[in-house]
């Protein structure tokens, strides 16, 4: 998941700079990794090259148009915000509570991280699988376990494990 806001604010940047300047865009970067969690929490895009990409994007554009990309990229930080919460509760919820069978596959369990597993659970419809997580199925039980879980605790902790599962 914070891999695709990351692709998400990359690709927003490049299309506001090549659509809006007729100058030079910036040097590509080498590809690096996706972060991790604790990565994107401690080290967050570096601010000077998102500072140049917003430069470019507002050179030559009219008053409308950079409200409407103030407007854009405050959606996208805020969705970057969000997304970086949930990773963090959902990877703390995870180890707490999932990690005891979703890490060995007892009891039939998927584990984490095995794509062919949780290959047929997509990140954008989670809502069945959501659901089963929150009432219980076989082996597992409600909330795996632990009724204190929120609704959104549990979402954030299946959402995890499907980003780790990819």
């Amino acid at each position: 998941m914070i891999r695709n806001v990351w692709l998400i604010a990359l690709t927003a940047a490049l299309a506001i700079t090549t659509g809006c300047s007729k100058e030079e865009a910036p040097p590509a970067a080498s590809p690096t990794p996706a972060p991790t969690v604790e990565q994107a929490v401690e080290k967050p895009a570096p601010k000077a090259a998102m500072e140049h990409v917003m430069d470019k994007a507002h050179q030559g554009m009219d008053e409308k148009t950079h409200e409407a990309m103030q407007t854009a990229h405050e959606g996208i930080k805020d969705a970057h915000e969000t997304a970086i919460a949930t990773m963090v509760t959902g990877q703390k919820i995870y180890e707490k509570t999932c990690a005891a069978c979703h890490n060995t596959g007892v009891a039939g369990a998927p584990k984490t991280g095995d794509k062919a597993a949780w290959s047929a659970y997509s990140a954008e419809d989670i809502d069945g699988l959501l659901q089963v997580a929150i009432t219980g199925a076989g082996a597992m039980p409600p909330r795996g376990g632990n009724p204190d879980l929120s609704d959104e605790d549990v979402r954030a902790a299946v959402i995890y494990i499907l980003d780790q599962s990819r």
